[in-house]
């Protein structure tokens, strides 16, 4: 059973003392109604301070303070490294021509150039007289006689000597000859080898043939050539060719070539 005497603390109030939140109480019965309104006694004296209550929700952020003033500028730091050198930069237009300086002293004379081409030939003088006949001059050595022996025509039907060549002298003076080569030509090539023998034979009587060389002409060639013959004659002596085989009616040519030793 409730009654006048009975009370309850409430919390009518918070308030702030610095940075700590205080809650201020004060007695209601309960009725809810303050301990002033009910009657009984007079007020008793203050009870001691309660407790401090649970902090209270934080509450909503102020609004951002107006900006400051800049200070004044702060002192300047010390130099930095020298950076590196930057690429060159495009060439400038050449400027105009200064003026020409004053001509300098002649230089020491050059090295003489080289000779030119020579000059056309001038016209020829006129002749001079004519000097005196100078001294005979020593004889000259005797020249070489040579000798040369044909047998030239158409080639026989049949085989056999041919005409016979005598060795000359000169002015009855007798040669002595050395046969060097021999030469053979036909004007109509064969069908077979075709052979001319060179023979000699001492003068003065029956011919006594020997062998000098015989000259072969192959199948199809026109001519052929002896010409390592080492054969000595004399004046007097006979040659004679002969027709080992034969081309009837073939244009032919034999030589034999000799010189004086």
């Amino acid at each position: 059973m409730k009654g006048p005497n009975w009370f309850a603390a409430r919390i009518v109030g918070r308030r702030m003392l610095g940075d700590t939140e205080h809650a201020d109480l004060g007695l209601f019965n309960f009725e809810g109604l303050p301990i002033s309104v009910i009657g009984g006694g007079g007020t008793g004296p203050p009870g001691p301070p309660g407790p401090p209550g649970p902090p209270g929700a934080q509450g909503p952020q102020g609004s951002t303070g107006a900006t400051g003033t800049i200070g004044p500028a702060g002192p300047t730091g010390p130099t930095g490294a020298v950076g590196p050198i930057g690429l060159t930069g495009p060439s400038g237009a050449t400027g105009p021509a200064g003026p020409t300086g004053a001509v300098g002293p002649i230089g020491l004379t050059g090295p003489a150039g080289a000779t030119g081409p020579a000059g056309p030939t001038g016209a020829v003088g006129p002749i001079g007289p004519i000097g005196p006949t100078g001294s005979t001059g020593p004889a000259g050595a005797t020249a070489l006689r040579h000798i040369l022996a044909v047998w030239v025509g158409l080639m026989p039907n049949v085989t056999g000597p041919s005409a016979i060549w005598r060795v000359p002298s000169e002015d009855d003076d007798p040669l002595s000859l050395m046969l060097r080569s021999g030469f053979a030509r036909i004007e109509t090539p064969y069908t077979s080898a075709l052979n001319f023998r060179l023979e000699r034979s001492p003068g003065g009587g029956i011919f006594t043939p020997t062998t000098i060389t015989t000259i072969t002409i192959p199948i199809g060639a026109y001519e052929a050539e002896v010409s390592d013959l080492s054969v000595s004659i004399s004046s007097g002596d006979l040659l004679r060719l002969v027709h080992v085989n034969t081309n009837p009616g073939a244009l032919f040519q034999v030589e034999l070539v000799g010189e004086e030793v």
